[in-house]
């Protein structure tokens, strides 16, 4: 609890600190669109976005959709006009998160309780995928795997598979749980990870996601 409180507080700390609010912000980004300034747009992105996406890369998809950037300019000016939500994200094991949100009557969660094993996405199928996995977890396993496999299949034999290739899934583990936050590509009831020279795939089945092939 000590250790939830602080965390707040210094996102509480480093929005009072900062020089602009998350409507300058956006502004910014908008004027900087505006100018056919990537140099000013590539400074306001994350840490985390730029080390996924390169500052080259940015400048080629820069060229290829200026045309198109003015009334996405002018829907950024408006909503620069309005009220921000603030939100954050904790997590609290290799595998849960905790959404909240900033209201008047202080923070409130909004999302993350009793996720366990969710498939409702193609990110909650692969990190829920790789928690049973790692958990040695074969019943879940079983959900994971599509219809017209896993009627042939039991979770004996998912365990049988796992100890006689014992080495190779656990480098499997690990890889996919190093990178199981990487983009995901969904190209209608299919989506694609890379991980390493890896990829996973993932199936849309109902209203599920499975792994059609883990690597």
């Amino acid at each position: 609890m000590l250790r939830t409180s602080c965390i707040l507080l210094s996102l509480l700390l480093l929005a009072a600190c900062s020089s602009t609010t998350p409507q300058e912000t956006l502004g910014q980004y908008a004027a900087a669109l505006d100018k056919d300034d990537p140099e000013q747009a590539w400074s306001l992105l994350s840490p985390e976005v730029r080390e996924q996406t390169s500052y080259d890369e940015l400048v080629r998809n820069w060229e290829r959709y200026k045309e198109q950037m003015a009334p996405v300019v002018d829907s950024m000016r408006n909503a620069s006009q309005s009220s921000a939500r603030v939100r954050a994200q904790l997590d609290y094991s290799d595998y849960d998160t905790l959404q909240l949100r900033l209201t008047e009557d202080g923070w409130k969660i909004t999302d993350g309780l009793f996720q366990f094993y969710a498939q409702d996405t193609p990110r909650q199928a692969v990190i829920s995928f790789v928690r049973a996995m790692e958990e040695r977890r074969f019943d879940v396993l079983m959900r994971f795997i599509p219809s017209e496999y896993a009627r042939h299949m039991t979770p004996e034999d998912l365990k049988a598979d796992f100890e006689r290739r014992s080495d190779e899934v656990t480098e499997m583990i690990d890889a996919l749980k190093a990178n199981m936050y990487n983009p995901i590509q969904t190209r209608k009831d299919h989506a694609y990870m890379q991980y390493g020279d890896r990829e996973i795939t993932l199936v849309l089945e109902g209203a599920v996601w499975k792994v059609e092939d883990p690597d």
